[in-house]
Parts: C-alpha cells; structure tokens; sequence
C-alpha cells in the first residue's frame, strides 16, 4: 500500500531529480546511480516498467525508469500541491497537452492555465522581493486584486 509518507518522499525526490514532459505521451522520468531508490519509485509507482541499466563507461552506472500515459497524469496530479512552483508549471502544460490530445481543453482552460502560471510568478517573486511566506504572498494577491476588482 502508498502511504502519505511514500508520496511525499516520492515528491521530494521528483522535484529534485524528475522530468515532467510530453513526447508523444504524458511521462515521468528520473535517472540515477541508486538503483534501490529507483526500485523504491518503481514500487511506489505499482509498476512493472523496466528498469534501464544505462553503462557510463568508467563512471557509475545509472538506472532510468519512467511512466507513461494516465498512470504518468495520475502521479502528476497526485504531487502536484507538494511541488515547487517551477514544477508545477511542467505539469501543468503536460496535463494541457495531454487534454487537447484528448480533446479536452477550451480556450477557457488555456486561459485559466495562463492565469494561474501568472499568478504562480507573481507569488514567486514578492516571496523573493519582500522576503516572507508563500502563504503570506497569496494573502497579499488576493487582497490586491480583491482592491482591483472593486
């Protein structure tokens, strides 16, 4: 069974050693030199994928796994909250991606998606500039644009 511990271990170290793309298909991939944590995502994951054994010559080996398809989706839904913003952007447009391949995505979701990566920037930005909590930085966007709307 995944437990809450397994998915934000598994989060951490997606966000740090992870790729989030879409090359025909919606993917995860990581590639490393520790093959029992690459069998430990593998586990996570309820995957049989293979795992690849990549030979480097007179550097360390390093194992690559990845997931595909809607089990890739499932995953990057799953930790999308835990990640950091940058990260939550590549999910994002490979979630996009994958809707318009399947037919799902309007205009008012490409619109919604840009909005929310603004918005992701902004609160990056007065987090860096003004030096405090990315849950503080949201309270002050939304009491700005609470002002611009009135």
């Amino acid at each position: 069974m995944t437990t809450i511990k397994d998915i934000i271990w598994l989060a951490g170290l997606l966000e740090g050693e992870g790729c989030f793309d879409f090359i025909r298909c919606p993917r995860i991939t990581i590639n490393m030199t520790d093959l029992d944590i690459i069998e430990r995502v593998r586990k996570i994951y309820k995957t049989n994928n293979k795992i690849t054994i990549i030979g480097r010559g007179h550097y360390k080996t390093a194992y690559y796994l990845n997931i595909s398809g809607d089990l890739s989706i499932q995953w990057m839904m799953t930790i999308y909250v835990l990640m950091g913003i940058r990260r939550q952007a590549q999910i994002r447009e490979v979630i996009i991606k994958w809707k318009e391949m399947s037919g799902h995505v309007t205009e008012k979701t490409r619109r919604q998606a840009d909005k929310a990566s603004a918005k992701a920037s902004l609160i990056k930005n007065m987090m860096r500039l003004k030096n405090i909590s990315r849950e503080e930085a949201r309270k002050l966007i939304e009491i700005d644009i609470s002002k611009t709307i009135q």
